[in-house]
């Protein structure tokens, strides 16, 4: 299979956008390491581990004496994380170019940045292996206490501000008589297709956990060729077009949000609409959201 004729393929501009950069890996959401951000500037990702990963991972890292893992396997993850560290830089720092013209797979890699959870998780294992040398270098009642404080570090380190949680937003009664009715195609409008709205199918997606029928909205970071056109043909919607591609996915409902339209397409719509009843049978309506059933298409 073509990945890239399936639309999986990202280029290289793709990955650049969304490549790490040096700051990333200072950055860091946690109280503990605030301090950083003002050094910064600014930063695209957050990548930064954590002083206590970074110093145990070193300790385990470092040749000779009891680590719990041997030379050979540290010596494998030390390299593991050095290459994904060079990678997550993304094609301008030279290896993650060389992998995308390599490894068929690496075309449908998006975000270079994300390589940095490699990094983390080989500083985890290796910080295992640091926290295994400082507990065997102290004397034996110490241990356990060195293991308790190296515990609490690291739950203190964890702590993040307080998220900026909104309430969720309030279901519209059409979408339980929709969980109501026989299973069939839902398609809601308007279908947004627009580079900068796509991704305003989520809410849709999110309202689906509400009536669980088949819905032919949708979103992803993949848009495979299909879903393209038919973000073309359904953000028509009345035209003929649009009709057509209904019957491609047998639609049976069609819930409008009126609301969601620029004004004067609401009203262009609401124009129209009168035209669209030998097709469109109201089921309900909940304020600016109306469920319709497909009768027939033009």
């Amino acid at each position: 299979m073509d990945i890239r004729a399936e639309g999986f393929g990202r280029s290289l501009d793709d990955a650049r956008i969304n490549s790490a950069d040096w700051r990333a890996y200072f950055a860091s959401p946690m109280v503990l390491h605030a301090w950083l951000l003002p050094w910064l500037g600014s930063w695209k990702e957050v990548l930064f581990p954590g002083f206590l990963a970074l110093g145990l991972g070193a300790f385990g890292a470092l040749p000779g004496g009891r680590t719990g893992l041997s030379q050979r396997i540290a010596g494998f993850y030390l390299a593991l994380g050095l290459l994904a560290l060079w990678a997550s830089f993304g094609p301008d720092a030279g290896l993650y170019a060389a992998l995308h013209e390599v490894l068929p797979f690496f075309a449908m890699l998006r975000a270079p940045s994300r390589l940095g959870l490699v990094v983390t998780l080989v500083l985890a294992v290796l910080a295992g292996a640091g926290l295994e040398r400082l507990r065997s270098r102290v004397p034996t009642g110490w241990s356990s206490i060195v293991v308790a404080a190296v515990l609490a570090l690291s739950v203190a380190g964890s702590f993040v501000r307080t998220f900026n949680l909104v309430d969720a937003p309030r279901v519209p009664a059409v979408y339980r008589t929709l969980a109501g009715l026989p299973r069939a195609p839902v398609v809601e409008f308007p279908y947004f297709a627009g580079t900068f709205d796509r991704q305003r199918h989520t809410e849709y997606m999110l309202m689906s956990t509400v009536h669980w029928q088949p819905l032919v909205n949708g979103y992803s970071d993949h848009f495979p060729p299909r879903a393209v056109d038919d973000m073309r043909r359904l953000s028509t919607f009345p035209s003929l077009d649009a009709f057509a591609a209904l019957r491609d996915h047998h639609a049976r409902y069609v819930v409008v949000h009126w609301d969601l339209y620029d004004p004067a397409d609401a009203a262009r719509l609401r124009e129209a609409w009168p035209d669209l009843r030998p097709y469109l049978r109201l089921i309900g309506e909940d304020g600016s959201v109306s469920l319709y059933e497909l009768i027939r298409t033009p």
